[in-house]
């Protein structure tokens, strides 16, 4: 049976921690590694399961260096939900105007830097935030500095009081990202059926970031998300719009940080490799459903008419 170079490294190191036993030993070696890591084939599995693995314990050894036991991306410290409300602002009507929820997960940037990761759940495994959600937030494009605190949300509720949904697994039923407009300033070449400087746009994460700088706290409220390169919309049909994941030219998502104000509208998406890749998969191309009304009776009506 053939194993690869990746499964090799992995068993000749877990060879060497046999020591660990028991359901500790699977948690943190098996898994964790193996949470967030994507399905896509047996080898791309391996490999990112090895890495996860291998970037946990380069934390562990690292923060242990400074007397810290929190590990970033890999493990969160779990609150006990029912002692802990007062750290979260949860009140009867929701965390904020903006916010329904209480957030799934808040980060922390102690004076040395290093960032602290604490989920509020009773389950780590169940609101593990994507690693490529994670990457972008710590890194220095995010730009987190000591004293910040980030929380990040998995619902929004526009000023319409249309609630916009971003969850790694809802309901234990899987991963959640809404679609919606969202208004940038660079406009499209050619107009589809929304303004030019309108552009689909998967919504991954809803984020307060708590500054304090000289004395003083300031609040910004954002959403990361992963939108689409213009389209010329040469392969639209009736009732669809054809559009293109961003990627970079290392084939990587390329997100961008939007304030909360710029989502316009909340979209039907349908993704030809509709999952949420470290790298582009193999297809990047979207299909934007257009709203129902009036766009689709329009549609059929004229056909109607044509056919009469």
């Amino acid at each position: 049976m053939f194993v690869s170079v990746y499964m090799s490294q992995l068993i000749s190191i877990l060879l060497r921690s046999l020591f660990y036993i028991g359901e500790k030993f699977h948690k943190y070696n098996s898994k964790m590694p193996a949470a967030t890591a994507q399905l896509q084939s047996q080898a791309e599995f391996q490999a990112q399961s090895y890495q996860r693995w291998y970037e946990w314990h380069l934390n562990q050894y690292a923060l242990s260096r400074y007397g810290h036991k929190s590990i970033v991306r890999q493990k969160c410290t779990v609150l006990n939900v029912n002692q802990d409300e007062d750290q979260t602002h949860k009140t009867s009507s929701g965390y904020s105007k903006d916010f329904p929820l209480s957030p799934l997960v808040t980060l922390t940037c102690n004076q040395l830097g290093l960032v602290e990761c604490t989920t509020h759940s009773k389950s780590i495994g169940l609101v593990q935030i994507h690693p490529i959600i994670m990457n972008y937030l710590l890194s220095p494009t995010f730009g987190m500095s000591p004293g910040d605190i980030v929380n990040i949300f998995s619902e929004y509720t526009d000023s319409d009081d249309v609630l916009y949904r971003s969850h790694p697994n809802y309901q234990n039923g899987g991963a959640w990202y809404d679609w919606a407009m969202v208004r940038f300033e660079d406009e499209s070449v050619v107009e589809g059926y929304y303004d030019k400087c309108l552009y689909p746009t998967k919504l991954l994460a809803f984020i307060e970031h708590i500054r304090h700088t000289n004395g003083e706290i300031t609040k910004e409220t954002s959403a990361i998300v992963h939108s689409c390169d213009e389209s010329d919309h040469s392969r639209d049909s009736t009732l669809t719009e054809t559009w293109t994941s961003q990627f970079d030219e290392d084939n990587n998502p390329v997100l961008n940080l939007i304030p909360l104000e710029s989502i316009d509208v909340r979209l039907l998406v349908i993704q030809e490799c509709p999952k949420l890749s470290e790298k582009k998969g193999h297809s990047s191309v979207v299909h934007m459903v257009k709203p129902k009304i009036p766009c689709w009776s329009n549609a059929f009506s004229k056909a109607g008419e044509l056919a009469d």
